[in-house]
């Protein structure tokens, strides 16, 4: 199924899902109200002072492996120029649509290329009560964003969080393939691969991020749309090594005591920067080495790091 079809019949059913989800008593999946605070004023940068560029170089690897799914022989998982399209459901309309504002502004920085507005979503984001009462009701009513899926199929748990990617591989003609599923797959084209190129693009055709409003309490629309935004286009296993006070995506687990990010950080936009960068059919090892250069390169130049020994 293409961007397009998958798109289109979200766009159409999903209204009707929503209707009857708020109607549920079993679900009650998502609500018209939810207390966020304002949206920060300013942008504020959290970095860990005092590491040593060995360290550092550690903490980066780690960061750019938690976010990233990565195969020596396929590229990794990119949204197309012109496909990104977020929405927001289970808040008031006015704070769903100040999420998707600021989603769609910190994709354009973060050189995600995402669509012109008016779009159609391809990015979705839901506020619920109840995760795994929500998933049950997806697969009930829009089995679709369970289909042709290229990693595990997404199951509640017990976080607040849950996020996964619909991805489709195409061929150098842009021709959607069969997912993989014993030996490999044969795929024709006038110029062949290389070790450098994959004759394959992995894109994206959707992503789905469900979090609990239970999550949210002291952070702003700006946090929130940016740990959001930051969700729907990475897809790492996040379990492993978030707790980088460096990221955004810290913001809902971050202890009451601190401070966390109130925007996303020199580390995420470097990041998605370096992910974006470049020919699609990069292979994935050496798009995540691209990556972990570039943010080594953006912070030298803004933070360097202490030369002594550790």
């Amino acid at each position: 199924m293409g961007h397009q079809q998958l798109r289109r019949i979200c766009r159409l059913s999903l209204p009707l899902l929503l209707l009857s989800t708020s109607h549920s008593a079993q679900a009650q999946a998502v609500a018209p109200q939810m207390p966020v605070t304002p949206a920060a004023s300013g942008e504020e940068d959290i970095v860990v002072r005092g590491m040593n560029r060995k360290e550092r170089d550690k903490a980066i690897a780690g960061y750019v492996d938690a976010l990233t799914e990565m195969n020596p022989a396929d590229p990794i998982a990119l949204y197309e120029p012109g496909i990104y399209c977020p929405a927001a459901f289970g808040l008031s309309d006015t704070r769903n649509e100040e999420v998707v504002a600021r989603m769609w502004r910190a994709a354009e920085i973060a050189g995600v290329r995402p669509a012109a507005r008016p779009c159609i979503a391809s990015a979705f984001v839901f506020f619920v009560d109840d995760i795994a009462a929500f998933l049950d009701l997806l697969k009930a009513q829009q089995p679709i964003f369970f289909g042709d899926l290229l990693d595990k199929e997404p199951r509640a748990d017990g976080g607040p969080v849950l996020a996964w990617q619909l991805k489709r591989d195409f061929d150098p003609q842009h021709m959607p393939l069969a997912a993989r599923r014993f030996g490999p797959r044969v795929v024709a084209s006038p110029v062949g691969g290389s070790r450098i190129l994959s004759m394959i693009t992995r894109a994206v055709a959707a992503s789905v991020v469900i979090i609990e409003r239970k999550a949210l309490l002291r952070q702003s629309a700006t946090q929130i749309a940016d740990y959001a935004m930051m969700r729907t286009v990475v897809d790492g296993d996040l379990r492993t090594t978030v707790a980088n006070s460096q990221s955004i995506l810290r913001v809902l687990d971050a202890p009451a005591s601190s401070r966390p990010p109130t925007s996303l950080t020199r580390w995420d936009l470097a990041y998605l920067k370096g992910r974006y960068k470049g020919d699609l059919r990069v292979y994935g090892l050496r798009r995540a080495a691209a990556i972990r250069s570039a943010l080594k390169r953006e912070l030298d130049q803004s933070e360097p790091a202490d030369q002594s020994a550790p």
